[in-house]
């Protein structure tokens, strides 16, 4: 079964978001007080970011 190129673009900005997210998050945790300020838009511009490619990598068909 294929994925609609829209579903698998969406699934890697959610992962990418969260990961990246709580990563910065929990990275700068003990330096900066309201380190979510930090790590929440850095999550956003990487899931963003993701989705973008990963849309267009298989809309190409370059990804298989």
């Amino acid at each position: 079964m294929k994925l609609p190129p829209l579903v698998g673009a969406l699934a890697a900005g959610v992962v990418a978001f969260a990961v990246v997210a709580l990563g910065v998050t929990a990275a700068l945790d003990p330096y900066v007080w309201p380190s979510a300020v930090v790590g929440l838009p850095a999550g956003l511009v990487a899931g963003a970011l993701a989705a973008v490619l990963v849309r267009h990598l298989l809309a190409d068909g370059s990804a298989g």
